[in-house]
């Protein structure tokens, strides 16, 4: 049996060329500001934007993406490249992969919205960006994960079907 290739792995499209469709999906569907960010000390990037008054944040760890990719085509000394160019080719290709994927992501989530199959909730809850009492901001997503042994707790007990 093969193996599935991995999606977008010889992705070819530029960020900037993503970026753009992004930009013109975004006036499409009318969201209100966004801005297109990089953390390069953590290798993560992403989109975050303002929708019906809701903040949304979507990020990819490109490290996660150029260790696969490193995965499938692993570095040897046949290959023609020094091991750093290598990896650093595959960090770039990483980069055009994670946009690629965001811009699909956000246009079959907003088709979804608009086709009446999903709410925007539905889809774009676990992004929402909450501030802490601290002022750091978070990702629902990230706090309902940290609650959900908590709220395990709570739910009341099984009752066998014989009683």
């Amino acid at each position: 049996m093969s193996r599935k290739s991995f999606p977008y792995k010889y992705a070819s499209l530029s960020e900037e060329k993503c970026q753009a469709e992004i930009r013109a999906l975004f006036a499409y569907y009318n969201v209100e500001a966004f801005t297109f960010g990089e953390n390069i000390k953590e290798r993560i990037v992403g989109v975050e934007f303002q929708y019906q008054g809701q903040k949304i944040r979507l990020t990819v760890d490109l490290n996660a993406a150029a260790n696969r990719l490193l995965c499938d085509e692993p570095w040897s000394t046949r290959r023609r490249k020094a091991q750093a160019e290598y990896t650093k080719e595959k960090l770039e290709q990483a980069k055009r992969q994670s946009y690629r994927l965001l811009l699909n992501w956000l246009e079959v989530s907003f088709s979804l919205i608009e086709l009446g199959v999903f709410k925007f909730m539905d889809v774009f809850m676990p992004y929402y960006v909450l501030i802490d009492k601290g002022g750091r901001e978070r990702l629902l997503g990230e706090v309902i994960e940290a609650k959900l042994s908590d709220l395990s707790k709570l739910l009341p007990e099984a009752k066998d079907a014989d009683s």
